[in-house]
């Protein structure tokens, strides 16, 4: 079993290096939701330089105050080996409060060099830490513009508190660039880290994996690392239902802690509102919701506000996704989660947040659990070859669940090739590969494209060009043995 390392994130480490190669200040964001992997980045990135010492320093929580912040830089600046660096800090005393203390640190810490990352950045307002960072920032661009001095970076995956601090009104407005925001692994980084970690033997299972932890490296990494490598026991010897078992089992010991779970810290950013979008979608209907049922279910009279948050769960916190009938009428879009882990968390284990059923201390119900994970398995097998596709290098667009009123889904749709040679591919999914009807397939394509003929207005002219491109079939399933490829090879 390989050891766990760092995976992708190509673009991301470039852009990190360019501004640690930057010979003046430069003060930058990252940002991205929890355990995407932000930490681990800037850590990479140092671990591949001899120079400059990186001090990375997580801001607390309340009720922690300043001086915890300055103690836990304090104990950072020692881990980095980088004390040193605090050689002829004069401290001034008395000072009025810790925050100045906080940012006469970092300030000397810049100005010798170092890269400083202040981790879990939206806690900066409550320690009152903005102040002085800000005069931080502005004195080192007003100063030393064009000398070498270290770099300043900002992190935070409470993302909606990050962004306020950082509005037009906010008086840290203008004093970061963007360096990176992470977003989940994509599908060829999820197969390289499985290819490594012998999980490609079992395709099955991988899905059912992929189904819980999407692109999340810190999810992947808890599974594969020695020290949780009781939960890789059995992956190729238990029979599946019985591997489910324990992988439901396993999941449930750690979302027992509530910082793991939906309801607890890792989402603490969502306000109540957005929480309450979020829960209520989680518990909708798989092609989701329109915004006037959602509104007249959680929000009456509510439905522009309702509008704008789902536009932040979508846009900055990538939670949900907006979708309707292919070529349809935008007041017929559906809302629906769109973030991997989080479907997971409240489609099969959902009746464990908030409160528990049943009495306290009794087993949950994982019989339940188990039927829920094999029904969402079907979908997200539906995502992953969509995402598989998009990434091709000559894919145009890629989606999955593509619907039209009155007729079944295509699985699987996208346009591939320019010009003379585009195709559009039509994909029908099976966690069976004995499943596949090949004959039925090619009914509902037929059936599929025939109705785009009543397209009208602004969507006539995509329409036509879809229906006239060369058409690729393709069957979908986690594994397919010979003959199954030989019979479905076979129908075309």
């Amino acid at each position: 079993m390989a050891n766990w390392r760092f995976y992708g994130r190509e673009s991301e480490l470039e852009t990190v290096d360019a501004v640690l190669d930057t010979p003046h200040f430069l003060a930058q964001s990252v940002l991205g939701r929890r355990w995407v992997g932000k930490s681990s980045l800037l850590a990479e990135v140092a671990g591949r330089r001899s120079a400059p010492p990186l001090v990375m320093c997580e801001l607390p929580l309340p009720p922690y105050t300043a001086g915890h912040a300055c103690a836990r830089l304090t104990r950072a600046v020692e881990k980095a080996g980088a004390l040193p660096l605090l050689d002829g800090l004069k401290e001034r005393r008395p000072y009025v409060d810790d925050s100045m203390r906080f940012g006469d640190i970092v300030w000397h810490l810049l100005n010798r060099g170092a890269a400083v990352c202040l981790d879990e950045f939206h806690n900066a307002r409550h320690l009152k830490l903005e102040a002085d960072i800000k005069l931080l920032v502005d004195g080192l661009k007003r100063e030393y513009a064009r000398t070498e001095r270290g770099k300043l970076f900002v992190m935070g995956s409470h993302q909606q508190q990050f962004l306020q601090m950082l509005r037009a009104d906010q008086p840290l407005f203008g004093r970061f660039t963007a360096a990176a925001r992470l977003r989940q692994w994509p599908v060829r980084t999820v197969l390289e880290m499985a290819a490594e970690h012998g999980l490609l033997s079992r395709p099955d299972r991988l899905l059912a994996l992929w189904t819980a932890h999407g692109g999340i490296p810190r999810s992947w990494e808890g599974f594969v690392t020695a020290s949780n490598g009781a939960r890789l026991h059995g992956f190729d010897s238990l029979d599946g239902g019985a591997w489910r078992r324990a992988f439901l089992e396993a999941e449930l010991r750690i979302l027992d802690d509530p910082a793991e779970r939906f309801d607890g810290r890792a989402y603490v950013e969502l306000a109540p509102d957005l929480r309450e979008a979020v829960l209520h979608l989680g518990r909708s209907p798989a092609r989701g919701l329109r915004i006037g049922d959602l509104a007249a279910e959680i929000r009456p009279g509510g439905a522009r506000e309702l509008g704008e948050d789902l536009l932040t769960l979508k846009q900055h916190l990538e939670l949900v996704i907006g979708a309707g009938e292919f070529l349809g009428r935008e007041s017929e879009i559906r809302w629906r989660i769109d973030d991997m882990n989080s479907l997971f968390q409240l489609r099969v284990f959902r009746e464990l947040f908030g409160t528990r059923q049943g009495t306290e201390g009794s087993p949950p119900d994982l019989k339940r659990s188990l039927a829920r994970l094999e029904t969402l398995e079907g979908e997200t097998l539906e995502r992953f070859a969509a995402a598989w596709i998009e990434e091709w290098p000559d894919t145009r667009w890629s989606r999955y669940g593509v619907w039209r009123a009155g007729l079944a889904d295509i699985d699987v749709m996208a346009v591939t090739g320019e010009g003379a040679d585009a195709r559009l591919l039509l994909g029908g999914c099976k966690r069976d590969p004995e499943d596949h009807r090949p004959g039925w397939l090619r009914r509902q394509f037929t059936a599929f494209m025939d109705s785009l003929a009543a397209a009208r207005g602004d969507d006539r002219d995509e329409a036509e060009w879809l229906r006239s491109l060369p058409q690729r079939h393709v069957a979908f399933s986690p594994e397919f043995t010979g003959p199954q490829r030989e019979r479905l090879a076979e129908a075309g």
